[in-house]
């Protein structure tokens, strides 16, 4: 098998050869500071590899002998970023996922969601597959079946689903309706089942689907996380990697500046993860999502009193955003399963009272306290995993609809000082503005970073809505969202937090006492090669099954 191996040394990382078995493995790629390559794929007949190169050049891609010799560029990556490739059966081709006005075009350098594209090797240029799909659309992780036939792919992240379309284009077919998020997928021989991992009780588990019937079953595997399967060509043998980690909850103060990152405190430490943070406006209680009494729960707290920590016992969190505060400071709502079943819930953190509310139409990911206290800001989907935002009159009952926007919002917070809602867009760095009423909608702003949780980090202060962005020579950058009046120029009032801090964050909350920054951030992530060979796989008395919907 081949795998990507990480050399702190080097600041870098190789492509590195092993057999099925605990062995000695070699590297493949050679080893050279600052350069990673990354994204090792086997060709069809097993004789070479293509992988992706990271270095002071940009991204390539790469392919290499397995028996060792000289490397050769076959072309860019799409975007110049790092993405996921797969082989087309006959070897002369390599599939990519990329924005599909990456290549030019009249619309070349806007963002649009992602697209499968597929590059020649004589060529070396990548072109789009003519498919449907929406402009929004996040398309990724592509696998190609082994008769040629078929390209698989996650569309849309957190409440997406596996699909399939013709190698050659045409209209995709959804191939599960799980609404949830995947870590890679792989075709069995057979070019019918899939093997993959997916979210589910807080877990990445391992899963195989059967493409024409829908069926998925996981596979016994007990105690870990699971992800990124590889199946061998023949014999249908699954590797995948094993992860480890743990994400903490650090308190950092403002008044610091560049150093505030490096002086944090830790905050209700545990041997687990503790995730998604969210402090209520007055600043004394602290909610958070933590597994550390083996599930995810939601953990409730008294601002500075360790003992007052304590678990929601009766409700399990989705786990995309923190829980949003009523102005109040009395109730909160979020997303996940109660006493109800899934849904929207409304809890008081201090009593454990929740209720789940009759949000009228699709399944809400995220939802938001209103400054008028009769009417709500529900995130709920749209079909094919695309979002839209709603707001209700609660008064009524069924909720009536006052307002909405469908261009895939991914979370939305209100600002009673600017008298505005600000939205952020799933597949776009974009920031927009609309009034209360969700009218007069327009770009304001603008994200720097994109990805790496910075859609989890827009917080409603009182002094307007800030976000944890980046800027150059600073990592973390505590800054204002831009008004329409202000523009671009607003969103340069801010406060380096962490010049050197790690780039992907969980969760950012701010305490408007302490005026300090509470922000989960992955503390360590360990990762291992897992393997079930064909003989164990078919000694297996069952598999756990799965209602796919």
């Amino acid at each position: 098998m081949a795998f990507v191996r990480m050399l702190p040394d080097t600041e870098g990382s190789a492509v590195f050869i092993q057999t099925a078995s605990p062995l000695t493995a070699r590297p493949l790629t050679g080893i050279r500071r600052g350069r990673s390559d990354l994204m090792p794929m086997w060709s069809p007949d097993g004789r070479q590899i293509a992988f992706l190169r990271m270095d002071e050049a940009g991204c390539r891609v790469l392919l290499v002998p397995v028996a060792g010799g000289n490397e050769r560029e076959v072309g860019k990556c799409l975007d110049g970023q790092m993405h996921m490739i797969a082989w087309m059966p006959d070897g002369k081709a390599l599939v990519g996922v990329g924005r599909p006005t990456a290549i030019g075009g009249a619309n070349a350098g806007q963002d649009a969601g992602s697209a499968l594209h597929v590059m020649s090797l004589d060529v070396g240029r990548w072109m789009p597959l003519d498919y449907e799909r929406a402009p929004a659309d996040l398309d990724s992780e592509p696998a190609v079946s082994p008769d040629g036939r078929w390209i698989a792919f996650h569309r849309n992240t957190a409440l997406g689903d596996i699909w399939r379309v013709p190698a050659g284009g045409g209209t995709p077919e959804r191939l599960t309706h799980l609404r949830s998020n995947f870590f890679g997928l792989a075709w069995l021989p057979d070019s019918r089942t899939l093997v993959l991992s997916r979210e589910a009780g807080g877990r990445k588990v391992l899963s195989r689907l059967d493409a024409e019937t829908g069926l998925i079953e996981d596979y016994p595997l007990h105690g870990s996380n699971f992800e990124y399967p590889s199946t061998a060509f023949v014999s249908g043998a699954v590797a995948f990697q094993v992860e480890d980690g743990r994400t903490s909850m650090r308190r950092l103060s403002l008044s610091k500046g560049e150093e505030a990152y490096a002086a944090a405190a830790m905050v209700h430490e545990s041997t687990r993860s503790n995730r998604l943070p969210s402090i209520s406006p007055d600043g004394g209680q602290l909610m958070f999502v933590s597994d550390r009494t083996g599930s995810p729960r939601l953990w409730w707290a008294e601002r500075g009193n360790a003992d007052s920590l304590r678990p929601l016992e009766d409700f399990t969190p989705n786990q995309r955003f923190a829980p949003a505060w009523q102005p109040s400071s009395e109730r909160v709502l979020v997303t996940g399963r109660g006493p109800e079943g899934d849904g929207l819930y409304e809890i008081e953190p201090r009593s454990g009272r929740i209720v789940r509310l009759p949000v009228p139409e699709g399944e809400p990911t995220y939802a938001a306290y209103h400054p008028n206290q009769d009417r709500i800001l529900v995130v709920v989907t749209r079909g094919g995993g695309r979002l839209g935002l709603m707001l209700y009159d609660r008064t009524t009952q069924p909720w009536r609809l006052l307002g909405q926007v469908d261009d895939d919002v991914a979370v939305a917070v209100a600002d009673p000082l600017g008298a505005r809602i600000l939205l952020m867009l799933r597949s776009k760095q974009e920031i927009w503005e609309a009034d209360l009423d969700l009218g007069n909608l327009a770009q304001v702003d603008r994200l720097r970073q994109r990805g790496n949780g910075r859609l989890k980090s827009l917080v409603a202060t009182s002094d307007g809505v800030w976000l944890l962005d980046s800027q150059e020579g600073c990592t973390w950058y505590w800054r204002p969202v831009a008004r329409r009046a202000d523009g671009e120029a607003g969103v340069q009032r801010g406060t380096c937090a962490g010049a050197t801090a790690p780039m992907h964050v969980d969760g950012v909350a701010f305490d408007p006492v302490g005026r300090e920054l509470y922000v989960t951030t992955i503390e360590y992530s360990a990762h291992d090669i897992g393997y079930l060979s064909a003989e164990n796989i078919a000694k297996e008395r069952a598999l756990y099954r799965v209602t796919n919907d």
